[in-house]
């Protein structure tokens, strides 16, 4: 039995721990808030990279066609994205569910890409 003069202390212990939990569900909201936009970056800098690497083997002077390796254009390119738009998209259908060989076929990103942004997105919505 619950004395009468412990009750307050009770209900301003689960007060208290209750304004704790909603802090700490704010403050993790705004670090994936923080960390879905830092990984859009991160992907807009790979893709940025990836297509002034094309621009570059692209203005290099012919090699014979036996010591050449082909180069493939991303799905984005090919697609007629500007760079960065397939991680947009990548991010907001990762975070809708897609899988990984759907973001690799739709968006044009490698596996380990996929996985990671798959992982990214599973991860915070358990």
């Amino acid at each position: 039995m619950i004395y009468q003069w412990m009750q307050p202390a009770l209900a301003g212990a689960i007060v208290l721990l209750g304004v704790v939990l909603m802090l700490e569900l704010r403050s993790v909201s705004r670090l994936r808030r923080s960390l879905n936009r830092d990984m859009a970056r991160l992907f807009e800098q790979l893709d940025l990279v990836r297509f002034d690497s094309q621009q570059l083997a692209a203005a290099t002077p012919a090699v014979p066609a036996a010591a050449s390796l082909p180069i493939a254009l991303p799905v984005s390119q090919a697609a007629g994205l500007q760079p960065g738009e397939n991680y947009a998209a990548a991010l907001q259908l990762a975070a809708d569910g897609a899988s990984q060989q759907e973001l690799v076929t739709r968006c044009g990103l490698s596996r380990g890409e996929a996985r990671i942004l798959v992982a990214m997105h599973s991860g915070a919505s358990h």
